[in-house]
């Protein structure tokens, strides 16, 4: 329960065991936030309630403003506000908050590679969106899915999902996830103002589709065509960059917020997207948006995740617009921002007798 006694059972740097202590901040379905002091490297270790029990397994440090976690989550703001690359976010113990995966789903994904080596999971077939009016619709149906077969079509609105109302598409998404292939359900969708009940039968999210979703949070890792070595003599040693190409920005950093601070800052219905920083002499900075700012909508759309706004910002072609809605003191002002695409180059200096095979490298190429 919120407010619960928790602890970490980790290794401490000294490779001893490490306990820390804390208490369950939020839950959800798909994760617990903990109020607890991490150790370097904590993630993959129990959670224990007071009676020994675990309850669930460290995922990571949280943050509002997730740092490119190369175990764990993918940073939303390296596309928001421009290519970065963290190697570690734990080098010193963390205080604040932790996301921890509860037990339940630890235990099905536990038993899925036991009993069948892998995890299975369940394929629905659908984009979607949240539209001007905070429904949940489906911009494109993939071709021989099973949401094709069973007659969903785009522009449909999703309103139920297996007996259950769905609010949020971070929530769709996750109970089609949760089911597995095979499953039969119901889908209550609207069509013309009419509602009309589809049966559906789960396909299997493929490896295909895996390694697609894979690509776009971690384009460093699977996409090396996007990257060049570049060879620059310095007096001091040998020095080569890695230069990611064509990501689109704005130049913010934003938070997720939860309904409290939404309600705060004046968002009427959900949550919003607010502005803890922005980028000097950036997109965003010359638009006009200010720290402080709450987005709740961009070209129209329903904004509560940085994964949503991302997506808008990487589709548009350079130099084109994006249209923000925002909450200033509680006043909706809207702001058109320029879509920039930027080159990250990510240096790394090397000393020339530790790193001879690198020199090799240059000189042959």
């Amino acid at each position: 329960d919120t407010g619960s006694w928790i602890g970490v059972i980790s290794i401490s740097p000294e490779d001893s065991t490490a306990v820390t202590s804390g208490i369950v901040s939020s839950i959800s379905r798909d994760k617990i936030r903990l109020n607890v002091c991490l150790m370097p490297g904590s993630s993959g270790s129990p959670v224990v309630n007071e009676k020994g029990r675990m309850v669930g397994l460290i995922r990571g440090v949280y943050s509002g403003q997730t740092t490119w976690d190369v175990l764990g989550d993918n940073d939303p703001r390296s596309h928001i506000v421009g290519g970065s690359l963290s190697l570690s976010i734990v080098g010193t113990p963390v205080s604040g908050l932790a996301v921890a995966i509860p037990i339940d789903v630890v235990r099905k994904v536990a038993t899925e590679i036991k009993e069948k080596g892998k995890v299975q999971r369940g394929w629905l077939g659908v984009s979607i969106i949240e539209n001007r009016d905070e429904e949940i619709e489906v911009y494109d149906v993939d071709t021989d899915s099973p949401a094709e077969k069973a007659g969903i079509r785009k522009g449909d609105i999703i309103v139920e999902f297996d007996g259950e109302k769905v609010t949020s598409s971070s929530m769709l998404a996750y109970d089609i996830r949760m089911h597995r292939p095979g499953d039969k359900l119901k889908i209550v969708i609207k069509r013309d103002d009419k509602t009309k009940n589809i049966k559906v039968e789960l396909g299997e999210y493929s490896e295909k589709n895996i390694m697609a979703e894979f690509k776009e949070k971690y384009p460093l890792l699977f996409s090396p065509d996007k990257f060049r070595l570049e060879k620059i003599t310095k007096p001091e040693g040998w020095y080569f960059s890695l230069v990611e190409k064509g990501r689109n920005h704005i130049g913010v950093y934003l938070e997720e917020i939860n309904r409290d601070l939404s309600e705060y800052f004046g968002v009427n219905r959900g949550t919003g997207l607010l502005v803890t920083k922005i980028v000097k002499d950036g997109p965003a900075e010359k638009a006009g948006l200010k720290v402080g700012d709450v987005i709740i909508k961009a070209d129209g759309r329903r904004i509560e995740k940085t994964k949503e706004l991302e997506e808008i910002i990487q589709r548009k072609e350079e130099e084109e617009t994006v249209s923000l809605e925002v909450l200033r003191n509680t006043k909706v002002v809207h702001i058109e921002v320029i879509v920039e695409r930027e080159e990250k180059d990510f240096p790394f200096l090397s000393d020339f007798r530790k790193r001879a095979s690198w020199k090799r490298l240059f000189e042959e190429n």
